[in-house]
């Protein structure tokens, strides 16, 4: 008679995988990492972690998610700020300078938001912080496109040699009071 099978059990597998996976989006891009190699990692069957997330995506996905998490209550400190237009421009250009790897899982993971409700959930919830802090929705576009296009293109390296981080800060907060106004 075969032994009987022992039942499935890690811990927090769903934790300890995102933790590896933020690990491995940081050193080889959001692209660059598998499912697979998260398991091994964490030291789990390669199946293990589709409990838990149905593709590389969806970690992704995830991963994108908590950095919103994350980035959510700055937003709503900055909006409370005496100008609350240049503080949120402020604190998006600060989280990303100091999150380069959320950036990077931002725009290079090639995420459809609509395709992942959380993640479209807190991608509305920081919109919704922007917007209510502007009292407009368009102005809130206007400030967040801003704020995270000259993040990328200084991230991608887009800026160097034509302008420094400072006058792009600079620049960036005069636009974001001028867009608030």
């Amino acid at each position: 008679m075969a032994a009987p099978r022992r039942a499935y059990h890690h811990g927090d597998l769903r934790a300890a995988l995102l933790e590896v996976s933020r690990g491995l989006v940081s050193t080889k891009g959001p692209r660059a990492f598998s499912l697979t190699e998260a398991a091994r990692l964490v030291g789990v069957t390669h199946a293990a972690p589709y409990r838990h997330f149905a593709s590389a995506d969806a970690m992704l996905a995830a991963l994108a998610e908590e950095r919103l998490g994350q980035l959510l209550p700055l937003l709503r400190a900055a909006a409370e700020r005496p100008e609350p237009g240049p503080a949120l421009a402020q604190t998006l250009l600060d989280f990303y300078a100091a999150d380069p790897q959320a950036l990077d899982t931002f725009n290079l993971a090639g995420l459809q938001h609509t395709d992942h409700p959380g993640l479209q959930a807190a991608g509305a919830a920081c919109f919704a912080a922007l917007a209510e802090a502007l009292g407009d929705p368009s102005r809130a576009a206007a400030l967040w496109s801003l704020a995270h296009g000259a993040a990328t293109l200084t991230r991608r390296g887009a800026l160097t040699g034509l302008s420094s981080d400072e006058s792009i800060r600079a620049a960036v907060t005069d636009a974001a009071r001028r867009i608030t106004a």
